[in-house]
C-alpha cells in the first residue's frame, strides 16, 4: 500500500511538471510576441490602406458563451469550442502555425492582416485561456492545490493575449467602438487576473476602468444591444464592490449582501463563492452553526449550507415588501435555487456517511438526515407557496405589473393547467409526511390534512374538466368525491387550515354539481318526450288552448287607382318589310353554306367519309 501511494504521488507530481513544462513554454512564447512587438509597426503600404476593420467583442463573445455551454456553467466544452474556433479561423485565413507534422509559432503581424476575421484570433486565444482558468477553478480543491497555481497562469496568459488584441485594434485601421470594446475587454480581463492573485488595488483600477468604457459604449447603440453591456457592468460592480472592502471600505459589506441576495442580479461565478464566504463572516453570530426543527437541535457543519440557509432566509424577508405577483414569485425562485444547491450538499454528506452511521433498528436518524429533512421540508413549503401564489395569478386575485397582466389577460386557462397545480401541491404534501424525522409528528398531522383538502380540490378541477367535454356521469363522481375529501380532511385540529379554505371548496362542489345536473338532464335523450308530456299537462291543467301559426296577408290597393302616363310615343315603330327579307335570304345563306366549304371540310369527307343519307 506505501508504495502505491509513492507511485500515485510520483505520476501526480509528473502530471503537474508536464503542466509546468507546457506553461513555460507558453510564456516563451508569450515573451517572443512582446519582442516581435517591436516589427509590428505599420508600414507606408498599410497606412495608406483605407479599409475599416469592424468587430463587435462583446456580442461575439456573449453569443459563443451562451450557445457552447457557459448557460450551464460547463466551462470545458466552450475550451473546446474556442480551440476549433482558432484552428478553423487559421486554416480560413491561410494562416497556420506550421504543417501537419510540425508545429512552428507564428504570431499574428499587421503585415498578415488583410481581414477583420484576423481580429478574432487573439480573441479567442484570450477566451480559451480565461475558459481554461474557470474550469480549473471549478476543480481545484484540497486534494488539487496545484491547480491554483495553473489556474492563475491561465488567467495571466487571457490579460496578455487581450492586451494583444489591442494593439492590433489601435494598429490597424478600426472604428472608434471596435477601439474602446478591445480597452474594456482588456481592462476586465487583467481585473479578474488581479481579483483572484487578490492584487485588490491594481484589480479595481482595471475592472472601473472597464466598466466606465461600457457605460459610455452603451450609451450610444440601441436597446438590443445596450442590454449586453448593462449586463457586463452589473457583473462588474460585485468584484468591484469587493475589493473596495478588502482595501479598507467597511461600508461596502451591506452592498455587497444586498447584491448577493436580491434576485436577479447578474454576478459571476468567480464572485459568488467569496461573496457567500463574506456573508457567512457577517452573519455567522447572527445565524449560529444549528437549528432548531420537531423539538431537536440540529447541527449544520457544513459552511456553505449555512449561507445558503441565511441567504433564503434573507431573501424570504423581500417578499413582505413586494407588492406585485410576479416580482414575489421570482423571490420564491430564488429561495428554491438556493434551498435546492444545499439540498444537493446535504445529500452528498449524508452518502459520505451513510457507510459508517447507520439507521438503527428503532428508527432514529442521523443528524445529516435530520438537516436534510428540514431543508426537504423548507423547499416543499416554497415550493406549494409559489403554486397557490400562480393558482392565485390564473384566478386574478392577486395585483400584477402592467406587461405581466397584459399577458395574463391575454391567456385563457383551462381547469387541466388547475389540475397540474394542485398535483405539485399534493406531492410536496406526501413527500413531507414521509420524510425520516417527521413520521409521527404534529408536522405529519398537519401535511396529511393539507394533502386532503388540496385532493379535494384536484377533484373539484378534474370534475370540471369532464364536465367540459360534456361527460357528466364522470363530472358527477369526482364531484362527490370532493365532499368525502373535504370530509376527512376536516378530522384532525389543525390550526394551519384555514376554515374559509373549506368554505369555498364546498360552495364550489355544490353549485358546480347542480350546473352538471341540470346539463346532463337537457343531454339526455328522455327529456324531449317529457318536456312534451309536461308541457301538453301544463296547458290541460291551466285551460289554455293551442293557437296556430297565422301567416300575414298583404293587399295592394293603392295601384288600381293609380293613373300612369302613357308611353306609346317612346315606343318605336314595328317593321313588317323585315320578315319578308329575312324569309327570302335564308335559302341564300344555307345555300352558300354549302358551296363556301373549305378544302378541309372538303378532304374530310373524301378521306373520312361523308354522312349516310
Amino acid at each position: 500500500m506505501a508504495s502505491a501511494d509513492v507511485d500515485m504521488q510520483a505520476t501526480t507530481r509528473v502530471k503537474d511538471d508536464e503542466e509546468m513544462d507546457v506553461d513555460d513554454e507558453e510564456d516563451e512564447m508569450m515573451s517572443a510576441e512582446d519582442e516581435d512587438d517591436a516589427d509590428d509597426l505599420p508600414t507606408k503600404a498599410q497606412l495608406n490602406d483605407e479599409r475599416i476593420y469592424s468587430l463587435d467583442i462583446l456580442k461575439l463573445v456573449k453569443e459563443a458563451q451562451q450557445a457552447r455551454g457557459l448557460r450551464h456553467g460547463d466551462y470545458t466544452r466552450y475550451r473546446q469550442y474556442c480551440e476549433r474556433k482558432v484552428h478553423r479561423l487559421r486554416k480560413a485565413l491561410k494562416f497556420p502555425q506550421g504543417t501537419r507534422t510540425r508545429y512552428q509559432g507564428k504570431p499574428l503581424k499587421i503585415e498578415n492582416m488583410n481581414d477583420a476575421r484576423h481580429l478574432e484570433i487573439p480573441l479567442f486565444i484570450t477566451e480559451r485561456a480565461w475558459s481554461y482558468g474557470m474550469q480549473l477553478k471549478q476543480e481545484s480543491g484540497p486534494a488539487h492545490p496545484r491547480k491554483k497555481h495553473h489556474m492563475l497562469r491561465r488567467y495571466k496568459k487571457a490579460a496578455h493575449s487581450a492586451a494583444q488584441l489591442v494593439k492590433l485594434c489601435n494598429a490597424v485601421k478600426c472604428d472608434a467602438r471596435t477601439r474602446l470594446e478591445a480597452e474594456a475587454y482588456c481592462e476586465w480581463m487583467r481585473g479578474v487576473h488581479f481579483f483572484h492573485k487578490e492584487l485588490w488595488k491594481q484589480a479595481v483600477e482595471c475592472l472601473s476602468h472597464a466598466k466606465t468604457i461600457y457605460e459610455r459604449i452603451s450609451a450610444t447603440v440601441d436597446e438590443d444591444t445596450r442590454a449586453l453591456y448593462r449586463q457586463r457592468v452589473e457583473e462588474t460592480n460585485p468584484q468591484i464592490r469587493f475589493c473596495a472592502y478588502n482595501i479598507g471600505d467597511e461600508s461596502a459589506v451591506e452592498d455587497l449582501i444586498k447584491m448577493r441576495l436580491q434576485p436577479g442580479t447578474a454576478m459571476g461565478q468567480d464572485v459568488l463563492s467569496k461573496l457567500d464566504d463574506l456573508i457567512a463572516q457577517n452573519r455567522g453570530r447572527q445565524s449560529g452553526s444549528e437549528v432548531s426543527w420537531l423539538g431537536k437541535t440540529i447541527p449544520i457543519k457544513n459552511q456553505k449550507v449555512r449561507v445558503l440557509l441565511i441567504s433564503s432566509d434573507e431573501v424570504m424577508k423581500q417578499l413582505d415588501t413586494v407588492k406585485t405577483a410576479d416580482a414575489k414569485l421570482e423571490v420564491l425562485e430564488n429561495t428554491l435555487n438556493m434551498l435546492r444547491e444545499a439540498g444537493q450538499l446535504v445529500q452528498e454528506e449524508v452518502k459520505t456517511t451513510a457507510k459508517d452511521q447507520q439507521v438503527s433498528s428503532t428508527g432514529s436518524v442521523t443528524s445529516t438526515q435530520l438537516l436534510s429533512s428540514y431543508i426537504t421540508y423548507l423547499k416543499n413549503q416554497r415550493n406549494t407557496d409559489r403554486a397557490l401564489l400562480t393558482i392565485q395569478i390564473m384566478k386574478g386575485q392577486v395585483p400584477l405589473s402592467p406587461e405581466k397582466e397584459a399577458e395574463e389577460k391575454a391567456k385563457k386557462h383551462k381547469p387541466q393547467d388547475f389540475v397540474r397545480l394542485y398535483d405539485t401541491i399534493v406531492e410536496n404534501c406526501e413527500e413531507t409526511a414521509a420524510l425520516p424525522g417527521v413520521v409521527g409528528t404534529a408536522v405529519m398531522e398537519s401535511m396529511t390534512s393539507q394533502g386532503l383538502i388540496y385532493k379535494a380540490y384536484r377533484a373539484l378541477y378534474i370534475g370540471q374538466a369532464f364536465a367540459g367535454v360534456k361527460k357528466y356521469p364522470e363530472a358527477l363522481t369526482f364531484f362527490s368525491r370532493v365532499n368525502e375529501l373535504s370530509s376527512l380532511a376536516k378530522k384532525p385540529k389543525n390550526n394551519e387550515i384555514d376554515s374559509k379554505l373549506f368554505d369555498e371548496l364546498s360552495s364550489m362542489a355544490k353549485e358546480q354539481k347542480s350546473m352538471v345536473m341540470g346539463y346532463s338532464i337537457l343531454a339526455s335523450e328522455e327529456f324531449t318526450e317529457v318536456e312534451s308530456e309536461m308541457v301538453a299537462r301544463f296547458k290541460k291543467e291551466n285551460g289554455l288552448m293551442e293557437i296556430p301559426p297565422v301567416k300575414p296577408f298583404t293587399f295592394d290597393l293603392v295601384l288600381n287607382s293609380v293613373k300612369l302616363p302613357s308611353l306609346e310615343d317612346k315606343l318605336q315603330p314595328k317593321k313588317t318589310a323585315t320578315k319578308t327579307v329575312k324569309k327570302e335570304q335564308a335559302p341564300a345563306e344555307a345555300a352558300g353554306a354549302t358551296t363556301g366549304a373549305g378544302l378541309g371540310s372538303a378532304l374530310k369527307g373524301w378521306i373520312f367519309g361523308g354522312k349516310k343519307k
